[in-house]
């Protein structure tokens, strides 16, 4: 049947319809496009406000290394200052940091370098008892008979006070207890203790009896520094300048970075992070601090036998682990030898023998060396036939960007054998009876670590203190809560005010000169760099966290024990609030410290 309705005209078949699908077209494509077109101009007035910075011209380039290469900048206030040029025209500065930091081998470095409090008075200067505080006495004396007298907190890097006090013409190297100075001294045959307070006032003076006291040999002058020596504490020679009268305290250590290990036998090995020490020998795994020596644990691993020997060790890289490969020899004709290997948990506490074949194929190779070349592949490290360590970018071995003799920073034994580390921060290098490790992490980073502490300010900046009026006062909630400054929770005001001094040590530079003194193996003023950050942690949210392990280890080897076991004690306890954020083998290491003997 034949359909009587025609099909409907299609909608576009006017000129009507043809406008309207067109301009809904162009408002699709609007919409679209504006919000580009909106971005890319906002794209091109950032980059016409704060352009990109303009690669390094080529000749500006070849003349700054240039000057590296030619040795035209050999002393490090030339490569200090060629680092700065280096940075300003966006150049890579990893071999001047490498440079900065061989250098040090020539030129002591200066930790401490404190001007007296008048520079137109003539000064002596005496060290505290434990080396923290600097004593300035003038030579002159007024009509009271009195003298100008200032105690300089070397921590700190601040004046605790100065006052104009009657002053014994000699005494002992004074004591320092919080800043409560006391000195010992004689007068007519008879001894006296002269108690100051920290505002710089006398409290008492005590007679001692009779009696004398003395006078400590003179302190040996420190190669390639001027002055007149004063004394050495914690690793640092003290010096006075005499001119300006100015206390110059420098470091001893001839290389950052690079410290004793002990003696070495085949039995000795390190864990993979440097931190633990093993010596397997006579039947018994003794697990040790690598930096302090101390003993943390022993392990009765094998019977001993005398036709029982060492052959080879692998230790995990947190040092939870040790495997210890051995060979056994039995009388015969011919002898049998019969290789085995001990298995140790050092964090469980467990022994497990093995007779397993299988397990001889992880034994490491018993080779040497006297090359090693930086897990990322960018240096080599290799000892000449001279004794001396050499450092050359992989991709110019044998060009060496620096050549430090051993033997002037204090090793005199022929190395035979260099290598890292698994976890690539340590450089393993022994003799035949010794060993050294060097943090080669450190001597990269030497160079940037100087020129941030250079570039940093003692004191937080007056405007980081400019807080609104309302968030001045204390919250009227944190008031009354326990945690609180309400009833149950009184806080110090002293502490409150150090937090708004605008001449308190900032704690950001405290971190920077605690890692520069760990650097150069100055620990009693890290350690006492790190217990003031540790201080200001309680009500400075701007104080960097501190590392326990290291301020334990840096007090330890301070001669601090109690210290250090408080300081363990402390960690352990905040470590037990969260387990699974702290690794287990630094729980280990701070209770290993804590019983301690």
């Amino acid at each position: 049947m034949q359909n009587k309705h025609d099909p409907a005209p299609p909608l576009v078949s006017t000129a009507a319809a043809k406008r309207a699908v067109l301009n809904t077209v162009l408002l699709a494509a609007a919409i679209f496009l504006i919000p580009v077109l909106v971005g890319l101009l906002f794209v091109m007035a950032s980059h016409r406000l704060s352009p990109r910075p303009a690669a390094p011209a080529a000749d500006s380039c070849a003349l700054l290394t240039n000057r590296l290469h030619d040795g035209s900048a050999a002393q490090k206030a030339q490569l200090t200052g060629l680092r700065r040029e280096f940075r300003e025209a966006g150049l890579a500065t990893d071999e001047v940091d490498i440079r900065l930091w061989a250098a040090r081998a020539q030129e002591p470095e200066a930790l401490f370098r404190v001007s007296p409090p008048d520079p137109d008075k003539r000064w002596n200067w005496h060290l505290s008892q434990d080396g923290l505080f600097a004593l300035a006495v003038s030579m002159e004396i007024d009509r009271f008979d009195r003298r100008d007298v200032g105690l300089f907190d070397l921590s700190g890097e601040e004046w605790a006070w100065t006052n104009s006090l009657p002053w014994p013409d000699t005494h002992e190297a004074p004591y320092v207890f919080k800043r409560h100075l006391v000195v010992r001294y004689v007068k007519n045959a008879s001894r006296f203790a002269l108690e100051v307070d920290p505002r710089g006032a006398i409290m008492n003076v005590d007679r001692l009896g009779a009696g004398t006291f003395d006078i400590p040999p003179p302190v040996p002058a420190l190669p390639n520094t001027a002055g007149h020596p004063v004394a050495i504490r914690h690793g640092i020679y003290f010096s006075t300048d005499p001119q300006d009268c100015t206390l110059t305290g420098y470091a001893q250590t001839l290389l950052p970075g690079l410290r004793d290990a002990g003696p070495y036998h085949a039995g000795t090995f390190f864990s993979g992070n440097g931190l633990l020490l093993f010596r397997a020998a006579e039947g018994r795994v003794t697990v040790s601090d690598s930096l302090t020596g101390t003993p943390l644990q022993t392990f009765d691993a094998w019977p001993h036998t005398t036709n029982t020997v060492v052959t080879g060790a692998l230790a995990t890289s947190d040092g939870s682990g040790l495997t210890v490969f051995l060979q056994t020899e039995f009388d015969g004709t011919p002898p049998v030898r019969r290789e085995w290997s001990v298995a140790v948990d050092v964090y469980a506490g467990t022994v497990t023998r093995s007779l397993n074949a299988d397990t001889l194929f992880t034994k490491p190779a018993a080779t040497e060396t006297l090359s090693a070349t930086t897990p990322d592949g960018r240096w080599i490290l290799a000892v000449d036939t001279a004794n001396a360590l050499t450092v050359s970018p992989a991709e110019d071995p044998g060009h060496p960007s620096v050549r430090v003799p051993l033997a002037g920073v204090g090793i005199s034994e022929s190395i035979r054998h260099i290598a890292f580390l698994e976890q690539g921060r340590h450089l393993l290098m022994r003799s035949g009876t010794h060993q050294w490790l060097l943090d080669f992490k450190l001597a990269r980073g030497y160079g940037g670590l100087t020129a941030r502490i250079a570039a940093s300010s003692r004191t937080i900046p007056p405007e980081a203190y400019q807080v609104s009026p309302a968030s001045a006062e204390p919250d009227a909630l944190l008031a009354l809560s326990e945690e609180g400054y309400g009833e149950y929770a009184p806080f110090d005001p002293d502490d409150l005010a150090r937090s708004f001094d605008p001449d308190a040590t900032a704690p950001s530079y405290l971190a920077l000169r605690a890692e520069f003194c760990v650097a150069n193996q100055a620990w009693g003023y890290a350690a006492g760099m790190l217990e003031e950050m540790a201080r200001l942690q309680e009500f400075d949210l701007r104080a960097p966290r501190i590392n326990p392990l290291l301020a334990a280890r840096c007090q330890l080897l301070a001669g601090l024990p109690h210290k250090t076991r408080a300081t363990c004690r402390e960690a352990l306890r905040l470590f037990l609030t969260r387990p699974d954020a702290t690794p287990r083998m630094i729980r280990y290491h701070l209770q290993g410290l804590l019983f301690a003997e």
